[in-house]
Formats: C-alpha cells, structure tokens, sequence
C-alpha cells in the first residue's frame, strides 16, 4: 500500500519508467453520470474489489503479456482477461462520470495511505492487455474504448494535487499511448477523428508545480528537504517528457489519418519544433522538451 513516507522511493521507480470523456465508440459505451453515482472514485473502487485472483498458471502467462504494450498476444489469454470482465465494465461506467474525488484525508501528512494508486495501475494493464487483445481480433472500436477509459483513469489519478499522484497519472499514460501508436494503422478515419475528439477532452490534471505548493505545508520539513525537492526537479522533467508526448500522439493521430504533410511546421508549444521520419515499421515523431538533452520520440506501427 502506498503511504507518503514511500513516495520518494515510489518517485524514483515512477520517474525512471519511461473535462469528461464523452462515449466517441460504439462499443462499451458508458454509463450516463446519474444522481446515485457522481463519482467515479466510487465506482473505480468497485472496479478495484472485482479484479480476481489468478491462478498461479493463469498469473505466469497474464504478466508475461502486460511486461509489454506492444508485442503480439495469443488467443490463450482470453480465458484468463475473461476474468476480468466485471472490473472492466466498472472502468468503463467510470469513464462516463466527470466527478471523481477519491476522499484523501489529508490530516495523515507524510503517514497518508494513496491504495487506489497500485490498484488503478493493476487495472490498467489489464484493460490494455483487452485492448490488444481487441485491436487483434480488430474489433477496433471494443480496443479503443478500453485504451480511452484507461486514459481517464490516469488523469483521475492525477486530480489529487501530490506528486506520486502525477507520477502514476504519467506512468499509466505512456502505457496507454504505446498501445495506440502501435495500433493506429487499424483505425478508419472516423475512428481517428473520434479518438482525436477523445484525446482532447481528457480531464485536466495539477502541475508539478501545484504539487509541490499544496506539498509543502502538508509535509513540512520533509518538503524542504534536498532529497525531496531534488525529486520534485526529476517530476517536473518527467512531466515535461509527458506534455511533449501528449502531443505528438494527437499530431500522429493527424498524419495517420491524413498523411504527414498535414503536420508541416508543426511545434509542441513551449518546446519546440516537431519532425516526422519514415521507419521500417512506420513512422516517428520526434519533438525537444525545454527540460531534456534528448528529444522526446513518439514510434508508431504501420506494417501489418
């Protein structure tokens, strides 16, 4: 369980890691927000207690799969996503409800307890391994909906003003966008255009900087310490990378749709310049954050 007096540690692992969503897909459309549920915290927590235990057969092959978001998967995890069912379809009820405020009691200062934060991480990786399953089987619209109510989530996560919030908030994202940048060559135009919607109207999250304003009173000295403001410095390049990707895959949602000479010129505002390269697999877009020596490279998959 993650408590404060671990977030530097959990920083360190997260940082070395490289508005409501509206129903855009047919498939897993999601629960209109009602007067009984306007939360999603609330129903998120369901989703958490629903997530089975698996055999240890079952638990070999399921972590083999989600190590990572872009190889091939095989037909036998079916059965064992299949046990997923109902913790999905409560992420998925999630996705149509604006409102999430996960109760955090603040009081607790560095000895405050963040569980959902492990869970919504466990429940991403199987919505994304279903995604990949999906994108498979091309039922494109089913894999899109799962990949677009993991983004949610991430940014659900991220609403509390903490930093480790933000940390997972990014790690949960770069996992949700490697499945895409490797299946967009599956989606029609009005899928494309549909995700672009998606994508745009994802809930805002704090920056670091309101982390570490909301931080310091909260965790007193610890905030003031060189080990914690030495991580705040590492988040903010971390989330720097992350601006940088959140634009790049919308600007490769445009070339995939529309061809690359429709993003000519194109600039990640504040940082910088935007290139397009063909690749044996595709095509990469490659962008410099302000905050980095490298640029930031968004690699997506066109041979099928």
């Amino acid at each position: 369980m993650i408590r404060f007096c671990h977030v530097l540690t959990l920083a360190g692992l997260l940082l070395s890691q490289t508005v409501s969503v509206r129903p855009v897909f047919t498939a897993d459309t999601p629960t209109r927000e009602t007067a009984s549920s306007p939360n999603a915290a609330v129903i998120y927590w369901q989703a958490f207690a629903a997530m089975p235990k698996l055999a240890d057969a079952e638990r070999i092959k399921y972590e083999a799969a989600i190590k990572s978001p872009t190889e091939p998967v095989s037909d036998d995890l079916r059965p064992i996503i299949a046990r997923f069912s109902y913790a999905l379809q409560e992420l998925h009820r999630a996705h149509g409800v604006t409102s999430c405020n996960w109760d955090l009691n603040y009081s607790h200062g560095i000895e405050l307890q963040l569980p959902h934060l492990d869970q919504a991480r466990k429940l991403a990786r199987a919505a994304l391994l279903r995604a990949r399953l999906r994108f498979a089987a091309k039922a494109t619209d089913e894999a899109v909906s799962d990949v677009v109510a993991v983004l949610k989530m991430a940014r659900d996560c991220g609403s509390s003003p903490l930093m480790i919030s933000l940390l997972v908030d990014f790690a949960i994202e770069d996992m949700a966008t490697e499945v895409l940048a490797a299946n967009l060559a599956t989606l029609s135009p009005p899928q494309l255009d549909s995700l672009a919607v998606a994508l745009k109207t994802l809930p805002a999250t704090p920056s670091v900087a309101d982390c570490k304003r909301f931080e310091r009173p909260l965790f007193g000295e610890l905030a003031s310490s060189e080990e914690f403001l030495a991580s705040f410095a590492k988040a903010a390049d971390r989330e720097a990378v992350l601006l940088v990707r959140r634009q790049l895959l919308l600007l490769a949602v445009q070339v995939q749709r529309d061809g690359p000479d429709v993003i000519k010129d194109a600039t990640v505002p504040n940082h910088g310049p935007v290139e397009y390269a063909k690749t044996d697999a595709g095509f990469e877009l490659r962008c410099p954050p302000k905050s980095a020596d490298e640029p930031v490279v968004l690699r997506v998959t066109t041979a099928r």
